[in-house]
């Protein structure tokens, strides 16, 4: 399993974490709170689209790993990572507001980027073009642009290709 400087540590996401899930996919949907409308009905359309997403990981990656992000032993995010025998893809990570801008999401990326390297793996991932600060943070740790529809670009490194990953702390 990815390993990660102290004092951040992933583990397997337990039942007995749901709470914590369901309050983290709720904090990234400031655009639907932001929307307006009655509340009850955006909760409701929150928690759908929570079951949506994990139906469709499901569907698309039937033997992804789902990891809980902790900092000093509390939870502050997810990864969902899949695997074949050449790449791994990042299929999401979410770290919850008030964690972000500490150099959390770098940190993770970066040991990631270590992990496949010594593996000597790609490392995919998907980011939606309206995301310009995770794509610019992608596009600073070496990530190229390999394909883009209208909404998502879909983005590849590797160390064989992009080089070395950039060295950072958390």
């Amino acid at each position: 399993m990815l390993t990660l400087p102290a004092p951040l540590h992933l583990r397997s996401i337990r039942d007995d974490d749901q709470a914590f899930l369901d309050a983290l996919y709720d904090s990234t949907r400031a655009d639907l709170k932001q929307a307006g409308g009655d509340p009850v009905f955006v909760e409701q359309l929150i928690k759908m689209q929570q079951k949506m997403q994990a139906h469709g990981y499901r569907i698309m990656f039937p033997d992804a790993q789902y990891l809980l992000l902790e900092s000093d032993g509390k939870p502050i995010g997810r990864i969902v990572l899949d695997r074949d025998a050449r790449s791994v893809r990042l299929v999401d990570i979410a770290i919850l507001p008030t964690e972000q801008g500490r150099g959390v999401g770098r940190t993770v990326l970066s040991s990631l980027q270590c992990w496949a390297a010594e593996r000597q793996m790609e490392l995919r991932l998907s980011v939606s073009k309206d995301n310009g600060k995770s794509r610019r943070q992608y596009l600073a740790l070496g990530f190229e642009v390999t394909s883009s529809d209208s909404v998502h670009e879909q983005m590849r490194w590797s160390a064989t290709v992009n080089g070395p990953a950039p060295l950072t702390r958390a």
